[in-house]
């Protein structure tokens, strides 16, 4: 959320967060100096942020929940005319690995080559962990304009894509993409919930955007610990280009709205893609079972002998007692 006023109370800041329950808020233009840790306070969160130290403006924090246990990103975060940031990792009592949420301010006149830069060292570093991510912030680049295609190829060619697709700033002259929030996560995953999307409010001349991901708690899971996977065999994916082809997209071609029409594109790509890649059950390795084709039932049997002995032998330190 960008924090510049709108000649609201800061107190709807609190009351947007009662009512959706974030685990973390982000804001960017926060304007704090030094002082501003003692006088800003928020139940249950613990704020951590990054601010100028000279001139007025800018600056970016984040509220992370009590009950979220995180380290901060150094090596992934920078405060330089070109771009702010502040960047951590959070562990998660219910994901077996960590997830990196970062807050980023791009200033209007800030070098657009050098956050591209920044973005692409980041975002590939990111990529290399193979840890889930969620960038947000105000990047102050239209994204629907095509001046930002650019940007766009940058952030795609490293697994990101952006969530939100409705505009953020709205002026009487204007209509503008400039917030967003850029993520590696799967938005077609049927075990995971994805709710992203744009809070309409005056409290600020941009308007808070969110995203929130939940794991399906009923995600089937195979007594005998088979997992589930997609399987992209030739045939699979032959399916899939044949129903590309067949695909009736005309709903999409005749809306007029863009974003509308975008929203309409992903429902039915996704539609196609899961039909044609279903999910299929993987069954325990063979050789864990010890029913390879290369270990014979003699092998087998031996196997079963050795075991005891190997514990007799392990237990006296000597060949006697066997």
């Amino acid at each position: 959320m960008n924090c510049v006023p709108n000649g609201e109370s800061s107190d709807q800041y609190v009351l947007l967060n009662l009512k959706h329950d974030f685990s973390i808020i982000g804001f960017t233009e926060t304007w704090f100096n030094d002082n501003s840790n003692l006088l800003i306070h928020l139940n249950n969160y613990t704020l951590i942020d990054s601010h100028r130290s000279t001139n007025k403006g800018g600056g970016v924090c984040l509220f992370i929940r009590n009950d979220l246990p995180f380290t901060k990103r150094g090596d992934l975060s920078t405060f330089d005319s070109s771009a702010e940031s502040l960047f951590v990792e959070v562990k998660s009592p219910r994901m077996k690995h960590n997830i990196i949420v970062g807050i980023l301010y791009r200033p209007p006149n800030g070098a657009l080559s050098d956050l591209s830069d920044y973005m692409d060292q980041t975002l590939l570093a990111i990529a290399n962990e193979k840890k889930e991510c969620f960038s947000l912030g105000d990047f102050n680049i239209n994204t629907l304009s095509e001046k930002s295609s650019g940007f766009m190829n940058n952030v795609l060619s490293h697994g990101f894509s952006q969530t939100i697709t409705k505009p953020t700033c709205i002026t009487n002259n204007s209509t503008t993409l400039i917030d967003n929030i850029l993520t590696n996560t799967s938005m077609s995953d049927q075990y995971t919930e994805i709710a992203n999307g744009v809070l309409v409010t005056d409290i600020s001349d941009h308007f808070p955007i969110f995203i929130k991901r939940h794991l399906v708690t009923n995600r089937p899971i195979s007594r005998n610990g088979c997992s589930s996977y997609k399987h992209f065999s030739p045939q699979n994916i032959a399916n899939f280009n044949d129903n590309i082809s067949n695909a009736d997209w005309q709903h999409v071609l005749n809306e007029n709205d863009t974003s509308m029409a975008y929203d309409k594109f992903c429902e039915t790509f996704t539609d196609i893609h899961n039909s044609s890649f279903p999910y299929q059950k993987q069954t325990k390795s063979k050789y864990k079972n010890g029913k390879s084709p290369w270990i014979t039932s003699g092998i087998f049997k031996s196997k079963k002998k050795k075991k005891p002995i190997q514990a007799l032998y392990q237990e006296h330190n000597s060949c006697e007692q066997i």
